[in-house]
């Protein structure tokens, strides 16, 4: 009998051929780094015409680490994989430009083995936007950099217009084509307002995503709020981060975390934000100002001013602080639509365009 746990399907699909459709050619290894898709295996797969695709394996192994409670943790993985592939469906009948697009789901079984295997099969990406994030001390084109960041708000817009929220976004989940075009991927972690299939990790108001990205008062516990508030909302905190990133090769939550005393680090904390409040401030502020250091080796100040406006914009530590200045005090259901710095964004792109 197969030890599962030890040896699951979903690691040994080198060579498989799904619905005579697609053939298993390539078993993609992680990387050290790497800190996405711990439930998921991925494979480079070829279609009858040789094309390449990506095949995301839904790793269940870990339903066999609790034998008493199996069939709970098994329904809690195919709700997973039931979610995403809802997400997905929506996305691509909406014909969004910046999304992924699935080519392909089902199930894979096999003699031997008790558990299925649920897949996805994507559109093969050229690479992830990590490595370069990796490069970033050593090299940055600033316009390449500033239209990822667009088309990245732009892919966001897309999916807030029809009740999703991503929650996840960092390089890692972004994919490039054609080394000029990004697009937006993995949405294990999203929230879709409408949905019924919320996936377990919804619950309690707990941070969804990786939570070195997290907006910083969620790390404290501050959860309170609707579904745009908390949802869209972080969407919005973690778009003004990755643009630090894109800067810096780092999320703005590593830097404040990294310029605050230990003592008051939410991983020792125990008290309430509120309290710890003005020690986070300090900390954003000195790294704002070393983020302004940063972007005058690349940019004049009106640009520089822009993108620093833009971050503080959606990365204050005080969440009523955040949203377009122009927008905030008049339609608070509105201080997170994104139309309004995808065109500041753009100008920028034009601006430097022209030097």
């Amino acid at each position: 009998m197969i030890d599962e746990e030890k040896n699951p399907l979903a690691e040994n699909l080198k060579d498989f051929v799904i619905n005579n459709k697609w053939k298993v050619t390539e078993k993609f290894e992680r990387q050290n780094n790497d800190t996405g898709g711990m439930f998921s295996i991925g494979y480079e797969v070829k279609n009858k015409k040789g094309e390449k695709a990506f095949l995301k394996a839904f790793n269940f192994k870990d339903v066999f680490k609790d034998k008493e409670n199996m069939m709970l943790i098994l329904n809690h993985f195919t709700n997973q994989y039931n979610y995403e592939k809802e997400i997905l469906e929506k996305c691509f009948n909406k014909k969004l430009k910046h999304i992924v697009n699935i080519l392909d789901a089902g199930t894979i079984s096999k003699d031997g083995y008790i558990v299925p295997v649920p897949y996805l099969i994507f559109e093969m990406a050229d690479k992830s936007l990590r490595g370069r994030i990796n490069e970033i001390n050593k090299k940055i084109d600033i316009l390449w950099n500033l239209k990822c960041i667009h088309q990245v708000a732009v892919a966001l817009q897309e999916i807030h217009k029809i009740d999703i929220a991503h929650l996840d976004l960092k390089p890692s989940n972004i994919l490039i084509f054609d080394n000029k075009t990004s697009k937006l991927t993995d949405f294990g972690r999203s929230s879709l307002k409408t949905s019924p299939n919320k996936p377990y990790y919804d619950l309690n108001g707990k941070v969804e995503g990786d939570r070195t990205y997290s907006p910083i008062e969620r790390l404290y516990g501050v959860n309170d709020g609707d579904w745009y508030e908390i949802k869209i909302g972080t969407d919005f905190y973690l778009l003004g981060s990755f643009i630090f990133q894109m800067f810096t090769g780092y999320g703005i939550t590593v830097a404040v975390m990294e310029n605050l005393d230990p003592q008051f680090n939410w991983k020792i904390w125990r008290g309430n934000y509120n309290d710890v409040y003005s020690y986070i401030v300090e900390a954003y502020t000195n790294v704002m100002e070393k983020f302004e250091q940063i972007l005058k080796k690349y940019m004049d100040e009106k640009n520089r001013q822009e993108i620093i406006n833009i971050v503080n914009e959606m990365c204050n530590p005080n969440r009523a602080k955040r949203g377009d200045t122009q927008i905030i005090k008049r339609k608070q259901k509105e201080k997170y639509e994104l139309q309004r710095y995808i065109t500041r964004i753009d100008r920028i792109i034009q601006r430097l365009e022209i030097i």
